[in-house]
């Protein structure tokens, strides 16, 4: 979010009216050949510096849960302000960040703990009801285990789609025009295509960006190397394709209320979703119901 801190979403489903959600409108259902090979979100809270201590208990709950495989992660980060300030060409010190992976057998499922922030990621998604219940259960765990969150203070969700044109279309048939760039209308071989759209709305942020790119599905640097592993149909596919990556977050200091992330989960997720209807098209949306 601006991409998570973790290392920084649209999502490819369609609302239509059948039971209920929680927030009172229509649950969703999942499309039958949805683009979505990531989906991720994030709260990020107050730091606890005795993580290691309570790690075994998280763990255990975790376990029970759903999510018996078990990693502890040491990931490198670097200061970017610190870095502004050395001279003479001297490397920037990196500093070691442990990460705690929870994830399931299948290994499509799976929580991101580090001392200050709980990401949930599924590259096995479902719909955004369960998603977000399940960040939700496991902000509840971490709650319980370490005697009260006191509060968070940047929720975002974010989302990465490949979209891959069936036999006999083309990928200009499932993009609008507007971000599909110069593709297709120059000379030469593609490397890439990148288009990048950044909003602030009163209370979020939202980046959205098209990288269009022949090739394997990818992974943005910034979430390398991922944690999890990618279904197999998003593992065969190979050729020009394009890979929408939308990303919402807030910013903002509040005491722990699960009520009150769940309403800010929701929003994150329908500005998304917004985002996401307008990039692609009719056709797309018909191909993938």
């Amino acid at each position: 979010m601006e991409h998570f801190n973790l290392f920084s979403t649209c999502k490819a489903e369609c609302k239509v009216s059948s039971k209920a959600s929680s927030e009172g409108a229509p649950m969703s259902k999942k499309m039958s050949r949805a683009p979505v090979y990531l989906g991720m979100a994030q709260v990020r809270f107050n730091r606890l510096l005795a993580l290691d201590n309570y790690a075994p208990a998280i763990q255990e709950a975790l376990r029970k849960l759903g999510y018996p495989d078990f990693r502890k992660v040491m990931a490198q980060t670097f200061s970017l302000n610190l870095a502004g300030s050395i001279e003479g060409g001297q490397a920037v010190p990196a500093t070691a960040v442990a990460q705690y992976v929870f994830s399931n057998m299948e290994k499509t499922l799976g929580f991101i703990l580090l001392q200050d922030s709980l990401t949930y990621m599924a590259t096995e998604y479902d719909v955004f009801e369960t998603f977000s219940q399940r960040l939700l259960e496991g902000l509840r765990i971490i709650d319980s285990t370490v005697g009260g969150l006191s509060y968070t203070d940047r929720v975002g969700v974010r989302y990465l789609d490949a979209v891959f044109p069936d036999t006999g279309d083309e990928l200009s048939h499932y993009l609008n025009p507007s971000v599909f760039g110069l593709v297709e209308k120059i000379s030469g071989e593609l490397t890439h295509s990148f288009f990048e759209t950044r909003s602030q709305l009163k209370n979020a942020t939202i980046v959205s960006r098209v990288i269009v790119q022949p090739g394997p599905v990818g992974i943005p640097p910034d979430l390398q190397p991922l944690l999890l592993e990618l279904p197999e149909r998003f593992k065969n596919l190979n050729g020009l394709h394009a890979i929408l990556d939308n990303d919402c977050f807030t910013e903002s200091r509040m005491k722990y209320d699960s009520a009150k992330l769940k309403s800010e989960l929701f929003m994150l997720h329908d500005e998304i979703e917004k985002i996401f209807k307008l990039t692609v098209t009719s056709h797309a949306l018909e191909k993938w119901k």
